[in-house]
């Protein structure tokens, strides 16, 4: 068990490891000049009203902090992360802290993996997720639909074809900023002993059709960008509806449990629907949402919505099926009349731009999602034209 971290007067409890502040060396000073710990190592600094002193660790302690947030004291000291926050991409995965031993393929004891429940499309190659959460914070999960992650998380994913690793890409957040991420893409050799920092791009990689995008693009599907796109948590695929599953890796009840959550719900969320519903709302949300969303960052031309939210009670509720179904088309130019028309694939534009690959001109692209895949999904097709049959006519 990690040990017990008061965060702004809430216990919370944790799995983790290299944590520096041991089972009785957990006080924190207390709030304004209520008083402190009194472990052996002192406490951090307290909160304190504005203007008062934040209690340090009582007297026996020599790590308490000189005073409390409030008061301008600054938080004293009690946990160190494993891993500290870098503004620069290291040149080589090993250095990222993934891998205990990347030769092995040893995963890092602090590392936890995971798996979203409704997975972007990657042309088919397989893909496995890792996630690091500071020791020392918990991830504010107040807003349920956007995460906000603590300064320091880094999360990883692999791509791999026939069980050989291709690349290897990073999203660290190094500060409190809005656009304080950092956006890495890795190599692998061909001996699988290492991957190399890669910034411009890699067009078939290791003999396969794997491209490895350049990182500048990176901020059109996580954000922000100048052309929109992406959501403020940056972190896409780890969120409270992706994780509500019984599936292994983290979930949101192995977060919960583990007290990595400042609000934890162990239970998750449920999709609306069928699971012919479920299966299409939950592609749109990961294929579609991380730019076609209403928040900040979202690409929100024509009035598009497509993200699932944890409020979603009901399939005719949710933004994607307001948006799209039985909507006319608007200013593109396709070979169809509506968005989504109820039992109508034809003239169903959203299933014509997933059957495209090759036509990823701006300004109207007719492939979607008009980055990173150069083969169309079958399976998503197959998914959203079960669903069109479903849907009423206009």
């Amino acid at each position: 068990m990690r040990a017990a971290i008061s965060f702004l007067g809430l216990v919370i409890l944790g799995t983790a490891t290299f944590v520096a502040c041991g089972d009785d060396e957990t006080g924190t000073g207390g709030s304004g000049a209520t008083g402190g710990s009194t472990s052996s190592s002192g406490g951090q600094g307290g909160v304190g009203e504005a203007g008062s002193t934040g209690g340090g660790g009582a007297s026996q302690g020599g790590m308490g902090g000189a005073g409390g947030m409030g008061g301008e004291g600054g938080m004293g000291g009690g946990c160190t992360n494993s891993l500290p926050t870098i503004t620069v991409a290291p040149n080589l995965l090993s250095q990222t802290g993934l891998y205990a031993d990347i030769v092995a393929k040893t995963i890092s004891a602090d590392v936890l993996p995971y798996e979203p429940r409704f997975k972007l499309w990657s042309d088919g190659v397989e893909k496995a997720r890792f996630a690091y959460l500071p020791e020392c914070d918990v991830i504010d999960n107040t807003d349920e639909d956007d995460w906000s992650f603590p300064v320091g998380t880094r999360m990883w994913k692999d791509f791999s074809e026939n069980g050989v690793l291709l690349e290897t890409r990073l999203i660290h957040r190094y500060g409190p900023g809005p656009s304080d991420f950092l956006f890495a893409t890795y190599q692998w050799n061909s001996m699988q002993t290492e991957a190399t920092f890669i910034d411009s791009g890699v067009d078939d990689v290791l003999g396969t059709a794997h491209d490895i995008p350049p990182t500048a693009v990176c901020g059109r599907c996580h954000g922000p960008h100048p052309s929109k796109g992406g959501l403020p948590s940056r972190f896409l695929g780890f969120s409270a509806l992706q994780l509500s599953h019984t599936g292994p890796g983290a979930t949101m009840q192995t977060l919960s449990d583990g007290g990595y959550l400042l609000a934890p719900n162990a239970a998750g969320y449920t999709v609306p629907g069928t699971p012919t519903d479920q299966a299409a709302l939950g592609y749109l949300h990961a294929n579609c949402a991380n730019c076609h969303n209403d928040s900040a960052d979202g690409l929100f031309f024509p009035m598009l919505d497509m993200r699932l939210r944890v409020a979603d009670t009901m399939v005719d509720q949710t933004a994607a099926y307001q948006s799209l179904v039985n909507q006319l088309i608007g200013n593109f130019a396709g070979p169809c009349t509506h968005l989504i028309k109820g039992q109508d694939v034809a003239n169903s534009c959203v299933h014509y731009r997933m059957t495209q690959r090759g036509d990823d001109i701006t300004p109207n692209p007719a492939q979607m999602p008009p980055l990173a895949s150069d083969v169309a999904d079958a399976a998503g097709i197959a998914a959203m034209e079960a669903w069109i049959a479903t849907l009423p006519t206009p």
